[in-house]
This record gives C-alpha cells, structure tokens and sequence, in this order.
C-alpha cells in the first residue's frame, strides 16, 4: 500500500512576517512554496480555497487612499472586523519587525450578513527607508 507524504503547515505570526513576508520583499528565496501568489481582493473566497479549508496567500493591497485598500468585488465586500495590537519580533541581526494583523468576514453582494469566510491579513511595518536593508537584516 502506497501512502502520500505531506506536511502540516501551521506557521506562526512571527515565522509568517519573518520566514515569508519579508524573505519576499527583500527578493530572498523561501523556505518553501507552501503560499501561492493571488489576487484576494478580487477573486471571491470560494475560488481562492479550491475546496481547500484554510490556505495563504501574498496578495498586493488595492489602493484606496493613502491608508485603507478596498475590498470590495463584484460578489461582495470583505469587511474588517477587528485588528489586533502592532506585534513584535527581534532578529538575530538587532533589526526589530512589527506587524498587524486584522480579521475581516466576507460579505456577499445584497446581503449585510456574513457569508462565513474569513481572512486574517497581516501587514508588516518595515519602513521604506530600511527596505534596502532588509536582506542584510534577515541574515
């Protein structure tokens, strides 16, 4: 009898911002290729999960104004139902990173209820200015 191997992917917040999010803006390689690249603002969840339970996704912030995205799409609206306080990490390097992270429900068009889907966002705080520094930060 033949057994498919696999892994659990259950990261931290921190092993999330450190580990994934940030190799990714200084162009560092992954660990892994566990997060898929998708555009969650415009594609409703149901197409995002595949009939996949949970998944994660980088995804590109739709500009509304100089400090909220819209979330907003044809099928509904993804509406923000909490956010937690800015989090904390030290690197090994000194560099400290902080993060947010924020609840939102989808809302499907016509209806003010919640269709039951959630996405939980986390959003680092990096400065511009230490972007350039962050690969040597990282290491």
């Amino acid at each position: 009898m033949e057994e498919d191997l696999g892994f659990y992917f259950i990261p931290t917040d921190q092993e999330l911002i450190v580990d994934y999010l940030l190799q990714r803006v200084a162009g560092l390689p992954l660990p892994s290729d566990v997060i898929s690249d998708a555009s969650v603002f415009s594609t409703p969840p149901w197409e995002l999960l595949a009939g996949r339970v949970e998944a994660y996704f980088f995804s590109e912030q739709k500009p509304l104004g100089s400090s909220r995205s819209s979330r907003k799409m044809k099928s509904g609206t993804w509406k923000k139902e909490s956010t937690s306080k800015e989090e904390t990490a030290f690197l090994d390097s000194g560099a400290v990173v902080r993060w947010k992270k924020s609840l939102f429900s989808f809302h499907p068009t016509g209806c003010d209820c919640s269709s039951g889907f959630v996405m939980r966002e986390r959003a680092e705080k990096v400065s511009v200015l230490d972007r350039e520094d962050l690969p040597k930060m990282l290491h």
